[in-house]
């Protein structure tokens, strides 16, 4: 049933109600007074009460032949308490009728009065008058209940076509396609700054009690956004950002930027829908606060089907939010990748830095150090990765180099082979992950065709320390049928 149908039975209910309660208590009192009416307007009073109790029996006309409109328990309600209401008026019609019919124009409201206790005795006469009052006092809580179940159908649609309009299909497929970090690599995030000499901010602390931004910044394949995809899933960054929290509600929303991706992915646009997502998808009760026009367009039908969001209506919308965002809740927003966005840095890094003036809101963010970058958040908590990552790379090349099956046997043949490499590879990475990964894939290649230790370090030599060189030589020695795939790498250096 749709609120406007519901409403015109809670109408005629209410006339009804209404119209019954004055007839009854008329007829009591020119019972005792004497008050004569003529005939006329008696068969205008009945004329009046027929058309009532025909509105009401065509309202719930359409209930009953139309199975497939099920009602709900507060329609339902408000079907039983018509259907009673119109008991109740059959029998005032034939009572009023039966005075009526007699044509008699001097009869008196005496006849009335007479012809009602026909039908009832004085008690059920009273009884009617309180049932009448009665169902005055159900109308109105049945139609406070079906308003308010109506206005909570009513809020569904409006939040699913609001959070249709802000999904979009790889909304997170940037971080999906990430490969998860290495067993064992940056546990050392959670630690304090390593050594004497203080060379990053403590990313501890800041997930458990900083505020602002903190700025995670390397050089292109260093492992940015390997590290904030570990971030982002790990338990422990939960338990701290949990610890900030305090008792106040936690959401922690993500981005991450792609290049290589499609527009949304690379947009401010594109964040701003999935952050906005993820915020409203937790309290969805902020959808007309944060999109009141577009919302009134909605109820107002002057918007249908599938809606598209301006970039003004998203940005306005995200402004707005960090900016009301109440002690009772705290948001990190997880953000990867802002030298990947395909638009003005400065006004990103703008935006961004200006979303965390409330100590409620803040915001870990990954980038290369592009200027725009270095000019916003130099000044904020931060790590640069290539100076932290040696222990990884260590951890990496014993594991998939070290422990390689041809590498045994080379170690067994050459002891003291495998260290001679991995420490030849983590001195020239520079902390490069990607370069590491690439590198030891050359080194594997060279195990399949029987290189000696010598060779392989040769080999290692010769391979250019600059990542973008790295694939060109890579390129130049592959073989043309796997030179496709190439491009597929050169994708995550940016």
């Amino acid at each position: 049933m749709d609120p406007i149908t519901a409403l015109g039975i809670a109408a005629n209910v209410a006339q009804f109600l209404d119209f019954g309660s004055r007839l009854v208590s008329l007829t009591k009192e020119v019972a005792g007074e004497g008050v004569t009416v003529d005939v006329a307007h008696l068969s205008i009073i009945t004329s009046d009460l027929v058309d009532i109790n025909i509105s009401i029996q065509r309202e719930l006309q359409p209930a009953s032949t139309n199975p497939a409109n099920k009602p709900i328990p507060e329609e339902e309600a408000l079907y039983d308490l018509a259907k009673q209401c119109n008991e109740v008026a059959m029998k005032l019609i034939a009572c009023l009728q039966s005075v009526t019919s007699q044509g008699n124009s001097n009869r008196i409201w005496q006849s009335v009065w007479q012809a009602l206790r026909t039908i009832w005795n004085k008690d059920e006469l009273d009884g009617l008058a309180r049932k009448l009052v009665e169902y005055r006092e159900q109308l109105s809580l049945r139609i406070l209940l079906l308003l308010n179940s109506h206005r909570a159908e009513q809020n569904d649609r409006l939040d699913a076509t609001i959070l249709d309009a802000l999904h979009f299909r790889a909304v997170n497929a940037r971080r999906t396609a990430i490969p998860p970090a290495h067993q064992k690599t940056f546990q050392w995030a959670f630690n304090g700054s390593m050594g004497s000499t203080k060379r990053w901010d403590s990313l501890h602390d800041w997930l458990r009690g900083g505020s602002g931004c903190y700025w995670i910044n390397g050089k292109a394949g260093s492992g940015k956004s390997t590290l904030m995809k570990f971030l982002h899933e790990s338990s422990e960054t939960t338990r701290l950002l949990k610890a900030w929290a305090g008792g106040s509600e936690l959401i922690v929303a993500s981005f991450f930027f792609w290049y290589a991706g499609t527009s949304l992915q690379k947009s401010q646009a594109g964040m701003l829908r999935s952050l906005l997502l993820e915020v409203l998808t937790r309290r969805p009760f902020l959808i007309p606060v944060l999109f009141p026009d577009v919302c009134r367009s909605i109820l107002s039908k002057q918007l249908s089907g599938p809606i598209e969001l301006s970039f003004s209506e998203l940005l306005k919308a995200f402004s707005t939010f960090v900016a009301s965002v109440s002690n009772g809740v705290k948001v990190c927003f997880i953000i990867d990748g802002l030298d990947e966005y395909d638009g003005d840095p400065n006004e990103l890094a703008e935006l961004l830095s200006g979303s965390t003036n409330s100590h409620s809101v803040k915001i870990l963010l990954s980038s290369r150090p592009i200027p725009a970058c270095v000019q916003a958040f130099s000044n904020c908590p931060s790590l640069r990765l290539q100076d932290l990552t040696h222990k990884d790379v260590v951890h990496y090349v014993e594991e998939k180099l070290g422990r390689h099956r041809l590498m045994l046997g080379l170690e067994m043949n050459e002891p003291g082979s495998t260290k001679q490499l991995v420490n030849a590879i983590s001195s020239k990475a520079s902390g490069v992950l990607l370069w590491v990964v690439l590198a030891v894939r050359s080194l594997i290649g060279g195990l399949q065709d029987y290189d000696t230790t010598p060779d392989l370090l040769q080999k290692l030599e010769e391979l250019p320390p600059d990542l973008e060189k790295l694939y060109d030589h890579m390129l130049g020695s592959m073989n043309p049928r796997n030179r496709c795939q190439v491009p597929r790498f050169t994708r995550t250096t940016r």
